[in-house]
């Protein structure tokens, strides 16, 4: 059971109960979330930082950057994006533990 304090715009004073937890965190809001939303901050890489050796769960392309090398525990075959330009805008998830790249800039968030 929900309590809305405006029902018009949806904003949410309190939680009472929920059986589906996952629900309360997409409303509420989860802790593991915030890094996705760069609240648990980040590190800007251009392509002067060199490799940096780190814990990220998003790397978000600020400028056009060719990766020269870039680790990831989770996604199969990423060496594959070595020396392809990623235009900026285009965000990338996952966990990774290793970026250098030949040009451009991103911003590698924390997990």
């Amino acid at each position: 059971m929900f309590e809305v304090s405006d029902p018009s715009t949806h904003s949410l004073d309190r939680v009472y109960y929920s059986s589906n937890q996952h629900l309360v965190n997409k409303i509420m809001g989860n802790p593991a979330d915030y890094n996705m939303q760069g609240q648990g901050g980040g590190l800007y890489i251009d392509e002067t930082t060199g490799q940096i050796d780190g814990n990220w769960r998003w790397i978000q392309v600020i400028t056009d950057a060719v990766f020269n090398d870039i680790t990831s525990s989770n996604i199969d075959d990423l060496s594959n994006i070595s020396g392809v330009t990623v235009p900026a805008g285009i965000g990338i998830g996952g966990r990774f533990s290793s970026i250098n790249l030949t040009s451009g800039a991103v911003i590698a968030y924390y997990a």
